[in-house]
């Protein structure tokens, strides 16, 4: 968010409850980017996350006892939308107790329409909280169907009068939700898990890569998971036409 007035940043993250995957690496950059800019931050975790992650991270506050993607993905999934509501209302509530009352955002990247929803109804209740929702899983559902688009394109209209905004990853979303809800959303920007924006920012302008390998012969390793549902079998595809096209330079 380019608001000014925000005083804090907090993630919500209903997922992360070990190492695993990308959700702490995200919130670590989040966190690194958000004091860089000299505000606080906070974590809104699971109550499963592990000992170790939350004794390394004093930002981290165990919130969440339900997945993002049950929230998101599900069909039937009333519980779960009524223990996040609830969830959240009881954390904001502990911290107006506490007398935080200063200009918060809260985030919530693995996002979702009935997400959305969700804390559109809490956020009324916080004057000095607004709400940036990603429409993450809307791209693993059926969302241009009418009878989706029926129950949950009201979200829409709600938000545009609301102290939320929605985004979402892709632009190819973007197109998508424009043609089924006739909304246009801004895409989200998408940070590195790896390494923080600064780091990134180092790189391209020192462009170290073109002076250290420039005389040399180049090795580029893609580490990642060696399974088909991460692309394993894409990188085996691309690599030699890469090396290809580097041989030809």
């Amino acid at each position: 968010s380019d608001d000014t007035s925000i005083a804090e940043i907090i993630v919500l993250d209903p997922d992360a409850i070990d190492s695993f995957g990308h959700f702490l690496s995200m919130d670590d950059r989040i966190g690194e980017a958000a004091q860089a800019k000299g505000l606080d931050f906070s974590v809104f975790g699971n109550v499963e996350c592990g000992p170790d992650i939350v004794a390394d991270r004093p930002f981290f506050e165990p919130v969440f006892s339900v997945h993002s993607w049950a929230i998101g993905t599900r069909p039937d999934n009333h519980k779960e939308l009524a223990r996040f509501s609830s969830e959240l209302d009881r954390a904001l509530a502990k911290r107006k107790e506490l007398g935080i009352t200063r200009p918060t955002l809260v985030y919530l990247y693995l996002g979702s329409l009935p997400a959305a929803q969700c804390m559109l109804e809490v956020l009324e209740q916080y004057p000095n909280v607004s709400g940036v929702v990603c429409l993450f899983w809307l791209s693993y559902i059926d969302y241009r169907n009418p009878e989706y688009v029926s129950k949950w394109g009201e979200v829409f209209r709600k938000v545009t009068d609301s102290n939320l905004e929605l985004t979402v990853p892709t632009e190819k979303l973007a197109k998508g939700v424009m043609e089924a809800f006739r909304f246009n959303l801004a895409v989200a920007p998408h940070p590195s898990t790896t390494f923080s924006d600064d780091f990134f920012t180092e790189l391209v302008v020192n462009d170290s890569t073109q002076t250290e390998f420039a005389k040399e012969k180049l090795n580029i390793i893609f580490p990642g998971g060696v399974s088909l549902e991460k692309g394993f079998d894409k990188t085996t595809d691309l690599a030699p036409q890469l090396a290809s096209v580097l041989a030809d330079d």
